[in-house]
């Protein structure tokens, strides 16, 4: 009776082994799929590099181009579309942030971790065609006009250490289109993707705006960025992912269209 009971209580000990053994990696694959970083991706209101549709589906040149970076890095992500000004607090602060697109300069250039350039951007003070002075105006002249800009922007930044204080600070294309059609403002600072905007979704001609400034300092480059308190090994992960996809042609091939669109509009 007592060898009987001892072999079975061998058995089911060697049965509790058994499952203990088995369910391990479960446990262990529960607990890695737990621990899984899910970096927050934010980007902007910025067609046509990025946008989201009345059916909440987030699309654009720069967001193919940084799913595909994901993709090759094999990272996990939470993609959302938040104004401009709170974005840039955000990645300012907070751990695991990538934003984009995020316009390069050197008081920015300390701030973050630049992954990789989506594409270059010139900004040009524009006036309504309608509103234009029969006369051009001399920059002590424009200084003294209501311009609109956006708020936390490089073009805020760069008009309000140049003695520019007459700004109205708006959060984006939709409060400029309500500028403009209230008839509040005439001159406003864009790059070609903004003006393009403005255009195909409000039934606008190019014709209905002129150029009357081009800023030098405003020629720079638009990014992916990393906010800084982002460890260094997913900053080389996804700094070694963007190379792979300019090297193997899918850079070229998901923004060449957007770069035959600019030079097709290159007169405004």
């Amino acid at each position: 009776m007592f060898e009987n009971y001892c072999a079975n209580l061998r058995f089911n000990y060697r049965c509790v082994i058994i499952l203990f053994i088995t369910l391990l990696p479960l446990n262990n694959n529960l607990t890695a799929k737990e621990n899984t970083l899910v970096l927050e991706a934010i980007t902007e209101d910025a067609y046509t590099l990025s946008y989201q549709t009345d059916e909440g589906e987030i699309g654009g040149y720069s967001v193919e181009l940084f799913k595909a970076v994901m993709a090759d890095a094999k990272l996990e992500y939470e993609l959302k579309v938040v104004p401009w000004a709170r974005t840039y607090r955000r990645v300012q602060n907070e751990k695991n942030i990538i934003v984009f697109p995020m316009a390069w300069t050197k008081e920015r250039a300390s701030k973050f971790k630049w992954v990789g350039e989506i594409t270059p951007v010139n900004y040009t003070l524009y006036c309504l065609t309608k509103d234009l002075p029969s006369e051009p105006m001399s920059l002590a002249q424009l200084k003294k006009q209501t311009i609109a800009v956006p708020r936390s922007d490089i073009r805020a930044e760069h008009l309000k250490k140049n003695q520019f204080t007459n700004l109205i600070l708006t959060t984006g294309n939709a409060q400029l289109t309500n500028l403009i059609k209230r008839g509040r403002i005439s001159y406003f600072l864009s790059s070609k993707i903004g003006l393009n905007q403005l255009i195909s979704q409000n039934n606008m001609k190019p014709s209905d705006f002129t150029r009357v400034y081009s800023f030098k300092d405003l020629q720079t480059r638009l990014y992916f960025v990393l906010s800084l308190q982002t460890d260094d090994e997913i900053y080389n992960k996804i700094s070694a992912s963007y190379k792979n996809i300019v090297q193997n042609g899918t850079y070229e091939k998901i923004m060449s269209p957007l770069f035959k669109l600019l030079q097709h509009n290159s007169h405004m």
